[in-house]
């Protein structure tokens, strides 16, 4: 296609080999090939009509026998790939143009910023520990395309967080946090949305839609006591443009939510949670693009 970069590869290279990471919050993407093919890609000529993409660098890493193309472009981009007659061809554009189902996934916290903490537990940790680690695992071969507010111990800005949303073209929204309060007797998950932020999408969906389904997902896997939804004008929800939500997993203040809430197997649990209500989402309320 006339709006496809493309680029001639070195003889019997599958899709199958190549893998490709996406660098999105430099604003770039890289290709791998197993072998040194840096000769080969020297003597070669691309075709770029993408006007997005900025620049294409090529290089090896001897650890990894590994031919690295990195493709830089002016802005957050979504891709896909093609492999056809010798020849990579790469459909490059916004996100919505590429994906038929995008997320942000937010950890709270993270940096200077810990959040609520219980001894060496830290809340910042426990949200990544779900949402980069453990969803990343299941989301990462689906269908889903995701996008992480904060892919290491760093604090944003929660109007950053927020406006990351559009940035991205997403189709939801969703914040994970642990809860505290002064009473160590009150526990359970709950998830919060905002009133001014639940206008209905054109899916359909909305942001307590979202809430509920998200909700009863987690506190069925972690068996722990269902709050429900409710509503506040944090601002990753009420400053958002898209159905978004901020769970409360469980109360470190509380011994049994706790035990839960530092628990590995209880962290993946969580995971898994948050990816099937998800789906469950995208299945009632599907996209159509």
């Amino acid at each position: 296609s006339r709006d496809h970069f493309v680029i001639q590869l070195p003889d019997n290279t599958k899709l199958s080999t190549i893998k490709d990471c996406d660098e999105y919050e430099k604003n770039r993407f890289t290709i791998s090939i197993p072998g040194n093919y840096m000769s080969f890609f020297s003597e070669q000529d691309y075709y770029n009509p993408v006007e997005t993409l900025t620049s294409v660098k090529f290089s090896y890493k001897q650890s990894e026998n590994i031919t690295i193309i990195t493709f830089n472009t002016s802005r957050i981009q979504g891709y896909e790939i093609t492999v056809s007659d010798g020849y990579l061809a790469l459909k490059i554009a916004d996100p919505k143009e590429i994906y038929d189902k995008i997320i942000v996934l937010d950890a709270g916290h993270g940096g200077i910023d810990p959040g609520t903490l219980r001894g060496n537990v830290y809340e910042k940790n426990i949200n990544y520990n779900v949402i980069n680690i453990y969803a990343e695992e299941y989301f990462k071969d689906s269908d889903i395309k995701v996008y992480y507010t904060r892919r290491t111990d760093t604090k944003i800005a929660l109007q950053t967080r927020a406006d990351f949303a559009a940035k991205v073209g997403a189709d939801l929204f969703i914040s994970f946090h642990v809860n505290a309060n002064s009473s160590s007797a009150v526990n359970g998950t709950s998830v919060y949305y905002s009133k001014s932020n639940n206008t209905v999408a054109t899916s359909g969906l909305k942001s307590s839609i979202l809430a509920t389904t998200v909700v009863n997902y987690l506190s069925e896997a972690w068996g722990t006591k269902n709050r429900g939804i409710l509503t506040d004008k944090f601002v990753v929800i009420h400053n958002n443009s898209v159905p978004a939500i901020l769970v409360e997993c469980g109360f470190i203040t509380n011994d049994k939510d706790f035990a839960k809430i530092k628990d590995t197997s209880y962290q993946k649990k969580a995971a898994e949670a948050l990816y099937n209500a998800v789906s469950e989402i995208f299945d009632n309320y599907p996209t159509k693009r």
